[in-house]
């Protein structure tokens, strides 16, 4: 009896390390070709990860560039508008220094006019005087009444000289006055036609520097926008990757589950079918 026990609790445990044994084997098959399709998934997912690291560093290098080169345009578009303020104001200056220097020259045409008439005046003056020598002065001495009539005529023949000789001063200085006024506009004008060659020479140059910025900034923006489409696939490869590995992490479970289930089941039913023939064989011996 005891020999036959041995016997049967010998072929039990035989029965049940090859199941285990069984299970054991079909889990690792079922494992083996799981794992190589998680393995193989992650390893495309860590590498779209650091891709994708990588060029969000990089979308986030270019924004910061893109964002200093857009600060330094618009300094310079103020610096533009400030310009093209001060030379529309120059422009104006222009303008009415020449209206000022035309009116200068109007000036001084009409007090050369003047002058060369009183000079014209004067000559006729002074040649009707030689003309006739001292007679002037001989009439005036015949012919006053008395001395205070002699001198009040003598007088005013000096005086007549003194006028159109005093006359003729103001008129010179006049025309020397209105000739320099017109050289000081000249050269106020010639200062400003020089100032606005170089307003011009700066508009120039600022609208190079943010024609150029402008260029730069449109780089960025081809850039930017290149990152982000690789951004995108490189995310939409970690998505793909997410769907493979997550069915087949919880299909590799759930298989596991299954055939331990199956091989114990298997197992038990063979345990009972020994047990109840056992007990039959026992039932006709007695």
């Amino acid at each position: 009896m005891k020999w036959e026990k041995a016997l049967k609790y010998t072929r039990k445990h035989k029965r049940m390390i090859a199941v285990m044994m069984a299970g054991v084997i079909g889990f690792a098959c079922f494992y083996s070709a799981d794992a190589s399709v998680i393995k193989d998934a992650k390893k495309k997912k860590n590498e779209a990860q650091q891709n994708l690291d990588n060029i969000n560093q990089q979308i986030n290098n270019i924004q910061s560039e893109q964002s200093k080169v857009k600060s330094q345009m618009a300094a310079y578009d103020e610096q533009l508008m400030s310009l093209l303020t001060d030379m529309e104001l120059l422009k104006t200056d222009i303008d009415n220094k020449e209206g000022e220097i035309d009116q200068a020259k109007t000036d001084l045409a009409a007090a050369q006019e003047k002058e060369q008439q009183q000079y014209a005046d004067m000559k006729k003056r002074i040649q009707y005087m030689y003309e006739n020598g001292d007679d002037t002065f001989l009439d005036a001495l015949v012919e006053s009444e008395d001395i205070s009539d002699l001198l009040n005529r003598v007088e005013y023949v000096s005086e007549v000289y003194s006028y159109d000789r005093e006359l003729l001063v103001a008129y010179q200085e006049t025309v020397q006055q209105v000739a320099d006024l017109e050289s000081q506009l000249e050269q106020e004008l010639a200062d400003m036609e020089e100032l606005k060659q170089s307003y011009d020479q700066q508009e120039a140059s600022l609208n190079q520097v943010i024609n150029e910025k402008k260029a730069q900034i449109a780089d960025f923006d081809s850039q930017l926008s290149n990152a982000k489409t690789l951004a995108s696939q490189y995310a939409s490869t970690i998505r793909k990757q997410n769907e493979v590995i997550a069915p087949a992490v919880r299909d590799r479970s759930a298989g596991r589950c299954v055939l331990w289930t199956e091989e114990l089941g298997l197992y038990e039913r063979r345990s009972r079918r020994e047990g109840k023939e056992s007990g039959e064989g026992r039932h006709k011996n007695q």
